[in-house]
């Protein structure tokens, strides 16, 4: 239901632009043997990514970055392979 009128949120800004696009839904759940319905807000985000005069959406995985930026794939593994080491390092110190 997103159009060209339509906010997005630009969070980076060069020659590809990362576009984030925020909304909300409405969850509702009735209990068991409840005669009222429980209401909460979830946020949630899609990314695009605009490139060379086109909008396409971009999951944030490396797959879609790899995709994406196809001639920067070695940088992208090696960002990816410190990524994944940071990542498992922080968790560790959390335990």
């Amino acid at each position: 239901n997103f159009t060209e009128n339509s906010f997005y949120e630009l969070i980076a800004n060069s020659s590809v632009k990362l576009l984030v696009k925020n909304y909300k839904t409405i969850l509702e759940n009735k209990p068991y043997n409840s005669a009222s319905v429980e209401k909460k807000f979830e946020d949630n985000k899609i990314y695009y990514v605009f490139k060379a005069g086109n909008m396409k959406r971009f999951k944030p995985s490396k797959k879609d970055l790899m995709e994406t930026f196809a001639d920067k794939s070695s940088e992208i593994d090696i960002f990816w392979l410190k990524f994944l080491n940071t990542t498992a390092l922080y968790k560790s110190m959390l335990n």
